[in-house]
């Protein structure tokens, strides 16, 4: 699914979720479902709404999976 307007090329781990990408709380709670349907993880509205990077999810997801 498509949660923001960026360029897929311009996405790095750094990348600010809020300022680069304007992820607002909407965009990161279709982020969260994304995430525990393709990956089966289950992600809180509370927990989608910490990460400041594109990095910061993916530790969040992987230490959820390793869990």
């Amino acid at each position: 699914a498509a949660f923001s307007k960026c360029e897929k090329s311009t996405i790095t781990p750094e990348t600010k979720l809020a300022q680069d990408l304007q992820m607002r709380s909407v965009a990161r709670i279709g982020l969260a479902a994304d995430l525990e349907e393709r990956l089966g993880v289950k992600i809180t509205t509370f927990d989608i709404l910490k990460p400041k990077t594109v990095q910061d999810v993916v530790d969040m997801v992987q230490k959820k999976q390793n869990a």
